[in-house]
C-alpha cells in the first residue's frame, strides 16, 4: 500500500505538458492552460504545480487533447 502511493508521488513529479483551454483565452488571444490531470485551468505563469492536484506543470509544451 505504502509502494503505490510513492509510485503515485513520483508519477505526479513528472512534469507533464499543459492541456489548451478552448474557454479561457487570454488578451492577447492565445489559451491558457489546464492541468492534464484534473483539468483545473492555470491562470498564472508561475505556477509550476497544480494548485488543486498537485501535478508538476511543463509550461514548455502542449499535451494533445
Amino acid at each position: 500500500m505504502a509502494n503505490d502511493y510513492i509510485e503515485k508521488l513520483k508519477e505526479r513529479d513528472k512534469a507533464k505538458p499543459l492541456i489548451k483551454s478552448d474557454v479561457i483565452v487570454r488578451t492577447d488571444g492565445k489559451p491558457h492552460g489546464r492541468c492534464p490531470e484534473c483539468g483545473m485551468p492555470i491562470l498564472f505563469s508561475t505556477f509550476v504545480f497544480c494548485p488543486a492536484c498537485g501535478q508538476r506543470l511543463d509550461r514548455e509544451n502542449w499535451a494533445f487533447d
